[in-house]
């Protein structure tokens, strides 16, 4: 189950991290999976405090400084594993946070089945090309994701441009 109980306003909403408490001590999880620095930070903590058996925190990306590092690490210990989602994550979470290995795990891969969109019907993709003034073989490049740096959209751009040269 996929809650959002806290609602936190700032990192320090001690206000919300109460309503957390509370709503675990209601409910007495046996697994919390965090998803966010955020969630994390205090989560992790308090999720402990309650006697949550199992604690996990899921790290999409990288990003943080000095104090971010810090306080991630510090917590690792209250934490059963950290899961990233990239083998770049992972090797962020160990290299540069210099969090114990003991706690970073393989990483899991978030990715889309794409046997599910095989039964596409080509005549509607035919209509949509032609409603987005796309010719037949001309390739389209798509992004989905939030554009923020660590996305590395940067590198997507460059590259369209550089194919662009040769195939115009």
């Amino acid at each position: 189950i996929r809650v959002d109980v806290t609602g936190m306003k700032n990192n320090f909403d001690f206000i919300a991290l109460f309503r957390f408490y509370r709503y675990i001590k209601k409910f007495s999880p046996d697994i919390i999976n965090f998803h966010s620095y955020r969630a994390a930070l205090w989560g992790r903590l308090f999720a402990r405090i309650a006697k949550v058996p199992v604690v996990l925190y899921s790290v999409h990306n990288k990003w943080g400084g000095a104090v971010h590092h810090f306080l991630d690490r510090n917590l690792s210990r209250f934490t059963d594993a950290i899961i990233p989602f990239s083998m770049s994550v992972k090797n962020y979470l160990l290299y540069e946070e210099k969090i114990p290995a003991k706690f970073v795990k393989n990483p899991v891969y978030i990715g889309i089945d794409i046997k599910q969109f095989s039964g596409i019907n080509e005549d509607d993709v035919k209509l949509l090309r032609q409603e987005l003034g796309i010719k037949d073989g001309q390739n389209i490049i798509g992004f989905v994701g939030s554009i923020a740096k660590q996305k590395g959209l940067i590198y997507l751009i460059e590259s369209v441009n550089k194919l662009s040269i040769t195939f115009p």
